[in-house]
């Protein structure tokens, strides 16, 4: 009666996968539950879907205030900030995340909710317009190529990539 709910398509993850976004009658607390599109620090598996699917999602999660409340389907956020920092290693508002949750962590606690504004700062999945972003992806991308090797990253595994790959 005093909430609204607004549902988006936000295939990729699950073809029919959907967002969740609740406000009160007056537009107010707003939230957003992204299932596992978008995680704390992170991003879900493409099951179903492309790389620009998956981009677009975002693009669309962007456009929400930047106060929304965000409620994620898993906790991550630990081995997400540190991944993160491996791409994007000076980025400030990423350290401070990461000291966060292992601060959660050892405490039992969780980093959920976050925020739209918090993620454009401190997800490299947001980011990906950021030149930060980029050059730590193509870095470690190119190494991968050059190494042809499967190796394991902080918190991720990077796939043997074949030298005809497309960047």
């Amino acid at each position: 009666k005093n909430t609204k709910i607004s549902i988006y398509d936000v295939p990729c993850h699950t073809s029919g996968h959907v967002l969740y976004y609740l406000t009160d009658n007056n537009d107010k607390y707003p939230s957003l539950v992204t299932g596992d599109t978008l995680f704390v620090g992170g991003v879900g598996h493409f099951f179903e879907g492309t790389a620009k699917q998956m981009l677009d999602n975002f693009k669309k999660i962007a456009k929400f205030p930047k106060e929304t409340k965000l409620y994620v389907g898993h906790e991550y956020a630990l081995s997400n900030y540190a991944f993160g920092i491996f791409i994007e290693p000076n980025n400030e508002k990423l350290k401070e995340r990461y000291e966060y949750a292992t601060k959660q962590k050892k405490e039992g606690g969780l980093c959920t909710p976050s925020t739209i504004e918090i993620e454009m700062e401190s997800n490299v999945f947001m980011r990906t317009d950021q030149k930060s972003v980029q050059n730590g992806l193509k870095k470690y991308y190119n190494e991968a190529v050059q190494k042809n090797v499967i190796d394991k990253v902080p918190a991720r595994f990077a796939v043997n990539i074949d030298k005809n790959t497309t960047k």
